[in-house]
Parts: C-alpha cells; structure tokens; sequence
C-alpha cells in the first residue's frame, strides 16, 4: 500500500472516530434535554457534509502531493519511455 494511500485511510479512519465521537455527544446532549432529536439529526448531517468536503479536499491534495513527489523524483513517464522505445527502433532502422 503507498503512502498516499495509507494517509487517506488514517484520515477517513479518524473521521469515522470523529463522527462516533460526535453522534455520542450529540445523543448525551439529547437525552439532558439540551438539544431536540431535529436539532441533533440536522447538526450530524451537517458536520457529515463538512466532513465529506474535507474527504475531496484530502484527496485533491494527496493527488497533487503525489504527482509534486514523483516529479521530483524523476521517474520516466509512459511519454519517455514511448519516445526512447520511438529512439530505439530508428536506431536499429539505421543498422540494418
């Protein structure tokens, strides 16, 4: 599993506790009468939705991450090795 990979899945994974966490509290709340069911539900499916733009907003910048570090890296791309492999043939043309 690659690295990106893996920070995504801890990220989702503390969402998870996160939402668990916050449901628990939003249920205590409910049940000291400091809160109604309407008022719980629309706080959670609020926080879910902040929570989903997070997810996007993780994963564009996991992307970009990714692509920044292969740069640097220097790894040969399909276009490089397509254009060595295009080389390579009129090369070997030249030789025979």
């Amino acid at each position: 599993m690659q690295v990106a990979e893996k920070a995504f899945l801890v990220g989702l994974g503390a969402f998870s506790v996160a939402r668990e966490r916050v449901q628990k509290k939003i249920d205590e709340l409910v049940q000291k009468g400091e809160g109604t069911k309407s008022n719980a539900g629309n706080l959670l499916r609020e926080l879910i939705q902040k929570g989903r733009a997070e997810k996007e907003t993780l994963r564009s910048t996991a992307s970009r991450s990714k692509g920044a570090v292969l740069d640097q890296l220097k790894f040969a791309t399909k276009e490089d090795i397509a254009r060595l492999e295009q080389k390579l043939e009129e090369l070997k043309q030249k030789l025979t």
